[in-house]
């Protein structure tokens, strides 16, 4: 999966809040996580300014913010639901993140999580291996991608949300439209799926690949469709072709 310059967008130092930023190969590393660890995490590099390097690291996560953030989110037991995800994303396993050189690291995702009951907010602090991948990437040479809070707050699919983001990579800024080609092996060691998948292939366009499609189409900024390309009968990769609407 090749990455498109054109992503490479520098960003105002005033324009960074409401807007992720992640580098490519964060994007692109093998990992799973829940639909609100993710959401969690988004609203966390929302806050975090991607031209910067020494800033506060800890950044609070208020009800507030995840009401706004997600309009269609259950609000009943909202900071319930973020005090799990918090606990769940500090214990997750160490993500491993190969640079272009094949290098690998494994960072955690939080190094310190803190609750305030009263408050209905957590305080979450960036691991500082991590950090690099979120901020500062401008002058790092393996890319990034940001994508607007708003165009995305709708999706309730950790896996629409990936794919979201890898389409993202591939955005024409000046065309409003843009295409990712991907093979079924790499959504399978990017998603971190069951052996079956690989077993029967087209089970990854019929339980992945089609309901997250329909989700994006219906809840987000973009319009997509997505080719399979066959050498035989074996499938050998999808195209997807999305624009602005």
């Amino acid at each position: 999966m090749e990455h498109s310059p054109e992503q490479d967008i520098i960003l105002k130092d005033d324009n960074h809040q409401n807007t992720i930023t992640k580098s490519n190969i964060l994007i692109r590393s093998s990992y799973t996580l829940t639909l609100n660890e993710s959401r969690l995490f988004w609203l966390v590099v929302s806050k975090i300014n991607p031209l910067k390097w020494k800033q506060n690291w800890s950044f609070d996560i208020s009800a507030k913010d995840w009401e706004l953030a997600y309009p269609n989110a259950n609000t009943k037991n909202i900071y319930s639901d973020m005090k799990k995800a918090t606990k769940l994303l500090i214990n997750q396993k160490p993500l491993t993140l190969i640079a272009k050189n094949h290098n690998e690291t494994d960072v955690h995702w939080v190094a310190s999580a803190e609750y305030h009951d009263k408050e209905g907010k957590v305080t979450l602090e960036i691991s500082e291996k991590l950090r690099k991948y979120l901020a500062f990437i401008l002058l790092q040479d393996f890319g990034f991608t940001s994508i607007a809070m708003q165009n995305i707050g709708k999706l309730d699919s950790p896996h629409a949300i990936r794919i979201y983001e890898m389409m993202m990579q591939f955005y024409s800024h000046e065309n409003k439209k843009g295409w990712l080609k991907i093979s079924p092996d790499e959504l399978i060691t990017i998603f971190e799926l069951p052996p079956s998948y690989a077993k029967n292939k087209s089970s990854i366009k019929q339980k992945i690949i089609d309901p997250s499609i329909k989700k994006i189409n219906s809840n987000s900024n973009i319009r997509s469709e997505v080719e399979v390309r066959k050498v035989g009968r074996s499938i050998v990769q999808y195209s997807f072709k999305f624009e602005e609407k």
